[in-house]
């Protein structure tokens, strides 16, 4: 579902950053419940967990008498006509005619929102607004994944794109494993089907199994629940190599290269996943989720995609959920930071690919991920992907939505509490 809260408040730029005309950015994270204190119900529809409980699905805190009433019903009749889309709207500073009078006219275009007049204006003290117009669109986990004018053409962009359903390809993984059994170099690899991959591998058959299902499948099911909606449209193979030899000969027979690492890489073009499995398999987590990146957000830049592929070298499941753990990257965070060769997040997040994995990528790789994995223990992870995919075209650095979600007007400072913070780590 589309979750949709427009809140008649306060302009918030992207580029600018929170307005004096609000108190706080929601960008990343769950607006507050919907307060009904105080508050009457006059307009149509049931909240399915009650007036106090009901999150914000479209909320519209509008000012009764405001000269954009009209264009706003205009806007929110063409939201409720996207599939998915819900619609809260609370009225502030009305009259019990002027309120059921659009009601009446929210009916008159064939839509039932629940409407909340709202006297005292407590939501938008809640919300931390103050004027007016403003809007918020989230997530079906209650995420706030743009805020701003509800006018803006970016909200009707991102409905579009949320209120569409996921590809859902039609692969012949019957003729491809068929394909495939030709290019095997002997008769000692075994194949397994786990969708969106076909996993192949040189050790005895069962361990290629458990390895398919407790690892490539473990692992795209957690990252499908917390970041990616869309699967690859095509069939990637996971070859796994039992040891070291196995793996540089076979890649050099297969795929006429040899690897430049001892763990593992992604090949986009040749839509496989090469693994030394001897080496555990932390790189095949990390590896599996660049496919998955390239499915669901193809305009990444590098350093979210290798700051959240390396965040799961090293993961474990909590609570339905995967996360990330410290890891072998932390002592060269630690040093590059004593030694201030780490860059400011500013210039990590306008890196371009050839910076990135230049000379000193393997301190962009571990600063990437502890960013990450700060976020993370923060619980502002998920949220800060959604709303930078959200606002991809406005930002596409992604450094402003970081800002906003992390609620930092002074960079420089969150980078000092940042490197504080990663110092304090021990393994």
């Amino acid at each position: 579902m589309v979750v949709i809260a427009t809140c008649l408040g306060t302009l918030l730029a992207l580029q600018g950053g929170p307005s004096e005309d609000v108190t706080e950015s929601w960008l990343g994270r769950r607006l507050p419940t919907v307060q009904s204190v105080g508050s009457a119900w006059l307009g149509p529809g049931r909240l399915p967990l009650g007036v106090a409980e009901h999150r914000a699905r479209v909320v519209v805190l509008s000012r009764w008498g405001s000269d954009s009433r009209g264009r706003l019903i205009d806007r929110l009749v063409r939201w409720h006509e996207r599939r998915g889309v819900s619609v809260l709207h609370v009225v502030r500073g009305g009259t019990d005619e002027g309120v059921q009078g659009i009601v009446a006219e929210l009916r008159r275009r064939g839509v039932e929102h629940p409407v909340l007049d709202d006297r005292r204006g407590r939501n938008a003290v809640r919300f931390g607004v103050v004027a007016t117009p403003f809007a918020f669109l989230l997530n079906e986990d209650g995420i706030t994944l743009l805020e701003g004018s509800p006018f803006e053409a970016r909200f009707d962009r991102e409905i579009r794109r949320l209120a569409a359903e996921p590809a859902q390809p039609t692969l012949d993984y019957d003729k491809h494993v068929r394909d495939l059994r030709h290019r095997l170099p002997h008769g000692g690899f075994s194949v397994v089907v786990q969708r969106p991959f076909v996993v192949i591998g040189d050790e005895a058959r069962d361990v290629v199994k458990r390895r398919a299902r407790g690892t490539v499948k473990w692992a795209v099911d957690l990252l499908r629940e917390g970041y990616f909606r869309s699967q690859p449209d095509h069939i990637i193979d996971v070859w796994l190599f039992k040891n070291r030899a196995s793996y540089n000969k076979h890649t050099v027979q297969l795929f006429g290269e040899r690897p430049t690492t001892p763990y593992g890489f992604y090949s986009p073009s040749r839509r496989a996943l090469i693994m030394n499995i001897a080496t555990g398999g932390g790189t095949l987590c990390h590896e599996i989720v660049h496919p998955f990146v390239a499915a669901n957000f193809p305009s990444c830049p590098s350093w979210l995609n290798e700051g959240l592929g390396s965040l799961y070298e090293q993961c474990q499941e909590r609570d339905g959920k995967i996360r990330g753990l410290l890891n072998w990257r932390l002592p060269g965070i630690q040093t590059a930071l004593r030694e201030r060769r780490a860059r400011t997040f500013a210039e990590l997040c306008s890196t371009t690919d050839d910076q990135f994995y230049g000379d000193d990528q393997g301190v962009h790789y571990a600063q990437a991920r502890y960013l990450c994995y700060y976020l993370q223990e923060r619980g502002l992870l998920r949220g800060y992907y959604h709303a930078f995919v959200a606002n991809q075209r406005e930002d596409p650095t992604g450094y402003e939505t970081l800002r906003r979600v992390l609620r930092r007007a002074d960079m420089a400072e969150f980078e000092r509490d940042w490197s504080r913070f990663v110092l304090d780590l021990e393994r």
